[in-house]
């Protein structure tokens, strides 16, 4: 039911006989007009009854409404319009969070062949990608930096096509002898972070390729390693040994002969996600009866944005996530831990693990073929299960995820060749980005551009995956 206060604003465009359409307006339902009098008759409207307001109702109803250009309703945006406004205003302006339809935008996203890149070694031959990220500031957000088989990083530049005559604009140099498992940019992009097979993480001058320091000490392949997120002095890293390291470049270095400036590590972890690691171990030889244990890698380690202090991480054989109190002056302390709380009899191992940007919820993927997402304020239990009947992770412990900047999709890779997008907080809603022909590992979502993200294949290529608009009339 209006109210007379409406029909007094609307007056100039309302009588007996006609209303303009284009200036009608729904009454704003956020505001009330209290009246300390009895209502007045309106007589420039022509009422013949102040109480009888039914059949003026009647007779908005019954006018045919064309729509707006742009709605002030958000529920009848398309994903454009959307998209517009949450660029220029806050997404919560109109008291409603915008939500979009995780199928039509996502299926915006395509890509070409003049957007795919072949990785190579010196000899000219394939070579498959295992990590990629993009920068955070430079050419706004569009370097993509990729870590392959050969110890080799290549830095795209994505806002370019991949044809012979932009190749050129390709950067690439060896940074390590074994292969390059996961690559990191600082937050200002002056540095790259790579971990590798031989055992080491390396610290790199982004613009001279020139090696900073070394970061020497791990017994096995490292697995990650990440900035710290205010101070890129300091290093986290994780390895198949099951061991975490934590790195400073400002002290314990000593300088090689090959002039790089080598680290020891200020702070370790040991046998982070094996549950007998509180155990005197006792030293025994192998045997052929005797099967070798299974590895406890530690698959992911990081540092929490807000509470630079803790440390989280995920582990290849119990399937938990673990916190971290590494201050200063004692031995860390696991102060929570997760358990697994899938179908599984058993607890499955985690593949990957990354934060959202606004550090609030954590997203694991793991063996049994299922994303958890759990609240950084309670991680014992998931919030929400991601799965697809066609979703399959393998074992690898290569398949990488990664969340668009705007927090509202979830991206991953598979081992049947697609990469899979949820929409963040729809489970049932997912879809397939296909077109490689091999495993789908390592992905990325441009942090400056929610219409650009990327994926690596073992079919040697890396695909870039842009927004089309051409068929969708926008």
């Amino acid at each position: 039911m209006l109210n007379p206060a409406y029909f007094k604003r609307k007056s100039a465009a309302i009588n007996d006989e006609n209303v303009v359409e284009d200036s009608y307006a729904p009454p704003i339902p956020y505001l009330s007009y209290p009246q300390k009098e009895p209502c007045q008759t309106i007589t420039d409207a022509r009422f013949p009854n102040e109480l009888d307001w039914a059949h003026y109702n009647a007779k908005l109803e019954a006018l045919p409404r064309t729509p707006n250009r742009f709605s002030l309703n958000s529920q009848f945006w398309n994903n454009h319009q959307a998209l517009r406004h949450r660029e220029m205003f806050d997404p919560l302006a109109l008291r409603r969070k915008i939500q979009l339809s995780g199928d039509p935008f996502l299926s915006l996203f395509s890509t070409h062949e003049r957007y795919r890149y072949r990785i190579l070694n010196d000899e000219g031959e394939p070579c498959p990608p295992f990590s990629c990220e993009y920068n955070h500031v430079k050419r706004d957000g569009k370097l993509l930096a990729v870590a392959d088989e050969a110890g080799k990083i290549s830095i795209l530049e994505t806002d370019k096509d991949a044809y012979v005559e932009h190749e050129t604009a390709r950067k690439q140099f060896y940074a390590h002898g074994n292969a390059v498992i996961d690559v990191k940019w600082s937050k200002d992009d002056e540095h790259l972070l790579t971990a590798s097979g031989d055992r080491t993480a390396r610290l790199w001058d982004a613009e001279t390729h020139e090696c900073i320091s070394v970061m020497a000490g791990h017994d096995l392949t490292l697995k990650c390693a990440n900035f710290h997120p205010t101070n890129k002095n300091l290093i986290v890293t994780g390895s198949k040994d099951g061991a975490i390291k934590l790195w400073d470049t400002r002290v314990c270095g000593a300088r090689t002969a090959g002039s790089e400036m080598t680290h020891n590590a200020i702070k370790t972890i040991q046998y982070a996600h094996d549950e007998n690691r509180t155990k005197k171990r006792r030293r025994t030889l192998p045997t052929k009866s005797k099967p070798q244990p299974l590895e406890r890698s530690v698959t992911a380690a990081f540092y929490l944005p807000y509470k630079d202090n803790i440390i989280a991480s995920s582990g290849s054989y119990d399937g938990q996530i673990k916190f971290w109190d590494c201050r200063a002056g004692r031995d860390a302390q696991c102060v929570e831990s997760s358990g697994y709380d899938g179908d599984s009899a058993r607890p499955r191992g985690i593949l990957n693990m990354i934060m959202d940007n606004a550090g609030t919820r954590l997203f694991t993927l793991c063996t049994d073929n299922h994303v958890y997402e759990r609240n950084i304020t309670d991680i014992r239990f998931s919030q929400q299960r991601y799965t697809n009947s066609d979703f399959l992770t393998g074992s690898g412990f290569y398949v990488q995820m990664s969340i668009s900047p705007d927090d509202r999709y979830l991206l991953t890779g598979s081992r049947e060749k697609t990469a899979f997008v949820w929409q963040v907080g729809r489970p049932q809603e997912c879809h397939q980005f296909t077109g490689h022909e091999a495993e789908v590992s390592a992905v990325d979502w441009c942090k400056r551009d929610v219409g650009q993200l990327a994926t690596c294949s073992d079919d040697f290529t890396v695909a870039i995956w842009n927004l089309d608009y051409s068929d969708d009339g926008y």
